[in-house]
């Protein structure tokens, strides 16, 4: 099985890490598939790495009640949605009055 990259574009290469998520690509599937994803650590490093790479960004980071989490889409449309713990020093945008 082929990795893809988080890129503009898609792109073959090794797997990184000791995972991968592959979701379908082009007629394989349903086109607008969601994942979430949740990791320990900063949140804001991969996000200034995908908006570089021109990825197309559906959420910049937010502090929400349950996550702190951005949304991206790959090629083929799929939401992609990446959280980390959320920031409790911080309001959340889902408790703003």
């Amino acid at each position: 099985m082929e990795a893809k990259s988080i890129d503009k574009e898609w792109k073959t290469q090794k797997p990184i890490r000791l995972a991968s998520i592959f979701l379908c690509q082009d007629d394989q599937g349903c086109k607008g598939t969601w994942i979430w994803v949740g990791f320990d650590g900063d949140i804001f490093s991969p996000y200034e790495v995908v908006k570089a790479k021109g990825v197309v960004i559906r959420q910049r980071p937010k502090n929400h009640s349950w996550a702190l989490e951005m949304q991206i889409e790959d090629p083929d449309g799929h939401v992609l949605r990446f959280g980390t713990e959320p920031n409790e020093e911080e309001p959340y945008v889902d408790r703003i009055n």
